[in-house]
């Protein structure tokens, strides 16, 4: 007799534990979209690390392969915009010394929301505001990379998608 539990199907005669496939082809299926993404919608991130975390209740050896998911939750995507300079100006002396815009300036462009991080200016990283009042600019028009705290999407960099790899190969019919 078997009895499914908590999404684990048990043997009550071997008190084996198995996973019913259903639930399988779904993590399968959300491990291969996010593997062939570096920019991810970050629910779907999320809702992948909730079953990864689920499936490796029983098996405390997979658990290492987590850590690369969870940072991934917290890496933010650049998003790079154009503005004139005055409009650049404005964002410049609104950000504080970490290079976080203090103020919305969204009145002035539609990305220049408070909590941004501006961490490029034209093809130059930018740490401090000291660098971008370094920088001479002499183009018209300005692009900057920002970090958008509320951005629905997270980066899975090269160690992400070498864990999502691992999980692949665990469930691979020749092993």
């Amino acid at each position: 007799m078997e009895v499914d539990w908590i999404g684990w199907r048990i043997s009550l005669a071997s008190w084996l534990i198995s996973i019913p496939d259903t639930k399988i082809r779904k993590i399968m299926s959300q491990v291969h979209s996010l593997m062939a993404q570096t920019k991810v919608p970050i629910k779907e991130l999320q809702s992948l690390v909730r079953r990864l975390l689920w499936l490796t209740s029983a098996w405390h050896y997979l658990r290492p392969l987590l850590a690369p998911l969870y940072k991934a939750l917290s890496r933010l995507p650049v998003t790079m915009v154009g503005m004139d300079h005055v409009v650049f100006q404005c964002l410049v002396s609104n950000l504080s010394s970490d290079m976080v815009l203090q103020e919305d300036l969204t009145h002035h462009h539609h990305s220049l929301a408070k909590d941004v991080t501006l961490v490029r200016v034209a093809n130059t990283h930018v740490k401090a505001l000291t660098e971008v009042h370094s920088l001479h600019l002499r183009s018209r028009r300005v692009w900057i990379g920002i970090l958008d705290p509320i951005s629905p999407y997270r980066m899975l960099e090269d160690d992400a998608h070498a864990a999502l790899a691992v999980v692949d190969l665990y469930h691979s019919p020749y092993l």
